[in-house]
């Protein structure tokens, strides 16, 4: 099975190819997935992925609990943290807590 399934993104003219099985609770859920765009390959498999293994959160919220969770140490690039404070409306002169407060009354840092 894995031989067939690794030669089945064989000339198929795309860069990246993903074909994952997740087995939750009694369910099985599949999804494969085709792209020249290693980022759209990425979050169609975290988000399939988080919207399956954690069907009653909303997959931006489990997404974040798993990064969080995760052994894999995750370096939030500084322009997505500069994009959320200005979204706030915070500025360069606004503290640390400002920042934090916002990410608290949001639900989270969102990272768009």
């Amino acid at each position: 099975m894995s031989r067939w399934l690794a030669s089945s993104f064989d000339d198929d003219g795309f860069t990246y190819g993903i074909d994952a099985t997740l087995h939750v609770d009694g369910e099985t859920t599949r999804q494969r997935m085709v792209s020249n765009d290693v980022t759209a390959t990425f979050d169609a498999l975290v988000s399939w992925f988080a919207a399956n293994a954690g069907p009653n959160s909303p997959t931006p919220e489990a997404l974040g609990l798993l990064l969080v969770a995760a052994d894999t140490t995750v370096d939030v690039p500084p322009v997505a943290i500069k994009r959320f404070a200005t979204s706030q409306g915070l500025t360069a002169s606004d503290s640390i807590g400002d920042l934090v407060r916002a990410a608290e009354e949001n639900g989270g840092f969102r990272i768009e």
